[in-house]
């Protein structure tokens, strides 16, 4: 039986978008970065630890603490304002003495000899806007400021590191918040007012899949940039063959880590591409997700690599994941494509990878038949066969927890918000509770209600007694704990705390729900 799909106004082109989410994702590695290890790497590693990293890290302090005490003079009376931007002098001074001679010494002490630059960047009049991906290195930072790319974007509590505040004040930061504040200004505020100050700012740089991830793939772009419906001039980053070292991946693969590797590395390999100024059409303008699309499209034209749904809240379900003991992969589920086709928010997929972790028994990021009957309080073993083999498209036995969030998407979301099916539901395993009055002992109609006699008589009435070992018990003592008749609002309440009984008892019931 496949996995069939809420009742949805869906096009054509979602229905096809609907198959292939039921598929594994295009590419699933995008946030797992592991060395092969070999036994030259690990002795380029150790030679590079002895003779080369104090002698990089003495340069890089030293380059570091003298950029800070210029850094002093060179953003003297500059505010902290969006459109607040340096002096003329001041900016002289930076891109032509400061930068071309310190960022000259930071490349060769990183081990960057010879980067090489393609194409020619534009203007802020002409793109206020540069557009930089693939984000997959730490030095994607230092490298944009070295090259005078523009104001990087930076959150406002980082105002409060002495040293970090003053260097990025050099590249004129744009300072956001990202909380709701009296004080406070979102991104798009900032980039607003930016715009607005009539080309005395330089171009804003916007790293837009907004999480790093490893080589050869670009995560779904972000629409900040692209709101504000102006041009911008996209920027392809190569690492070339160092990028297995200078790959920096949360989590997993630690920011100290990647940075150790690549000062471990005699050269390293860069390469930047600008691509033209794209210019966004009106179609684009109102259609702030095409946009981004389309950037992102000329972008893989140029990288020649593949592109995924990943984003930044899948790494942030790769930690949740990891704090609940499974695997960090586990949480890959290409957020964007679940939200785009099912409109699942984020904190529903924390939950439901909560649900996930307490199903896997063993903590390997895999939940199989076993796990399911341990878990799940139904007597009649047909129905949670059908139910698992619905949940897992690709028959393997084992289901990921991206099989499993598709199927609370599919399955148990349409019956959860579907009220009268489930007042079906408890009309049809529960009975009417009668009792006399004492005044006159007429017998007088209650609300109906689930009692364990009438439940477990009503079950073995349709079905007999071939239930699951273990689970008959269980379910009368989970929908009656206290031996007391179990009301609607009870049973609804019992049910949100196992989601899983949702599409079971449809098929108990005669009911599909996910088709109601």
């Amino acid at each position: 039986m496949a996995m069939r799909l809420p009742m949805q106004q869906h096009s054509e082109e979602t229905s096809r978008d609907v198959v292939a989410t039921l598929r594994l994702p295009r590419f699933t590695g995008a946030f797992e970065h592991k060395i092969r290890w070999t036994p030259r790497k690990k002795l380029q590693i150790a030679l590079g630890t002895v003779f080369l990293v104090p002698i990089r890290v003495l340069v890089l302090a030293i380059t570091f603490a003298m950029l800070y005490c210029l850094s002093i003079p060179l953003t003297f009376g500059l505010k902290k304002s969006p459109t607040a931007h340096l002096k003329r002098w001041q900016r002289f001074i930076l891109q032509r003495l400061v930068w071309p001679i310190a960022g000259q010494i930071l490349l060769i002490t990183l081990g960057f000899y010879s980067p090489r630059v393609i194409g020619r960047p534009a203007s802020h009049k002409a793109a206020p806007f540069r557009i930089i991906a693939p984000h997959t290195s730490v030095f994607d930072t230092v490298l944009s400021a070295i090259y005078g790319h523009g104001s990087c974007v930076s959150l406002k509590e980082n105002q409060r590191i002495p040293f970090l505040a003053r260097l990025f004040a050099m590249t004129e930061v744009l300072w956001v918040d990202r909380a709701d504040t009296p004080d406070g200004l979102s991104p798009r505020q900032a980039m607003e007012m930016r715009l607005n100050s009539r080309g005395r700012c330089q171009p804003i740089v916007i790293y837009p899949e907004a999480t790093v991830h490893v080589p050869g793939v670009l995560t779904s772009f972000r629409p900040g940039a692209f709101v504000h419906g102006v041009p911008v001039q996209p920027v392809a980053y190569r690492y070339g063959n160092s990028k297995e070292w200078t790959t920096w991946v949360e989590p997993g693969h630690s920011l100290w880590k990647s940075i150790w590797h690549t000062l471990c590395q005699f050269q390293n390999e860069f390469e930047m591409e600008y691509l033209p100024v794209y210019v966004p059409s009106e179609k684009e303008i109102q259609d702030t997700a095409c946009y981004a699309r389309n950037v992102q499209s000329e972008l893989q034209r140029a990288l020649k690599c593949s592109v995924t749904d990943h984003s930044l809240e899948d790494t942030h379900l790769c930690r949740l994941a990891a704090e609940l003991g499974l695997p960090s992969s586990a949480g890959q589920v290409e957020y964007r494509a679940l939200r785009r086709l099912y409109r699942v928010s984020y904190q529903q997929l924390r939950k439901i990878l909560r649900h996930f972790a307490n199903l896997d028994s063993d903590k390997d990021g895999l939940i199989d038949f076993t796990d399911f009957r341990r878990c799940i309080r139904w007597p009649f073993i047909s129905h949670l066969e059908a139910y698992f083999k619905d949940c897992n498209p690709d028959s393997d036995g084992r289901l990921t927890f991206r099989e499993y969030a598709l199927a609370h998407c599919c399955l148990i979301a349409p019956c959860v918000h579907d009220t009268n099916t489930l007042k079906k539901i408890f009309d049809r395993i529960s009975t009417p509770t009668t009792v006399f009055s004492p005044a006159n002992e007429d017998a007088c109609a209650m609300p109906r209600h689930i009692t364990r006699a009438s439940l477990k008589r009503g079950l073995e009435d349709r079905y007999g007694k071939m239930f699951v070992p273990g689970c008959h018990i269980d379910f009368h003592l989970y929908i009656c704990p206290d031996r007391q008749p179990c009301s609607y609002e009870t049973f609804v309440s019992r049910l949100s705390a196992t989601p899983d009984l949702y599409p079971v008892l449809s098929k108990y019931s005669g009911l599909d729900m996910a088709s109601t």
